[in-house]
């Protein structure tokens, strides 16, 4: 290889990692920042993959669907080794975080449960999960609930990252109820 060519990666190299980097972690900087409530990881009870215990209430995190564990009554068989996979990972994330944020969506989900916004050291934890093969990105089915930048970069964790390796959870749920919606 030439030394013009090598100098040239190099260039792309010191320019254009940054810059990905930059363009990558910028919407989190930026996202839904003015209704972010800083809480204590002893204030949170990460239920499920994608459920935590907040404030004395079930708390649904937006822009993701985790593996289903076993809910007997509720649907036939689970999701495992991923949901407690999910589970554990999201439990570490938050254990070992060195700040975590809350940002509460206007409304719930259809059990019932609050929609938020849970920020690991900044970043949405449904882009952890997403990025950790646990977690499907659902906001171009269920919309962003108000946290449109955090879809945006929901949206492209789970373009880089890719199908993980098992079912989507919707899809599975809805063959698994056991008393199927009609």
């Amino acid at each position: 290889m030439s030394k013009s060519k090598v100098v040239s990666w190099f260039t792309v190299l010191v320019f254009a990692l940054p810059l990905a980097a930059t363009l990558f972690y910028l919407p989190f900087a930026l996202s839904d920042s003015e209704s972010r409530t800083t809480v204590d990881a002893s204030a949170i009870t990460v239920v499920d993959g994608n459920t935590i215990e907040w404030g004395g209430e079930l708390c649904r995190l937006v822009g993701i669907d985790a593996p289903e564990p076993a809910r007997p009554g509720l649907w036939h068989g689970d999701q495992e080794p991923w949901a407690s996979r999910a589970t554990e990972h999201l439990r570490k994330h938050v254990s070992e975080a060195g700040e975590l944020e809350v940002s509460v969506a206007k409304d719930s989900d259809t059990s019932g449960r609050k929609l938020i916004q849970l920020y690991i050291d900044g970043v949405p934890a449904g882009v952890r999960l997403i990025e950790a093969g646990l977690a499907y990105g659902n906001v171009d089915r269920l919309g962003d609930s108000g946290f449109a930048d955090d879809a945006r970069a929901i949206r492209q964790a789970f373009l880089i990252a890719g199908r993980p390796e098992f079912q989507d959870p919707d899809v599975w749920r809805k063959t698994h109820w056991v008393n199927p919606k009609e």
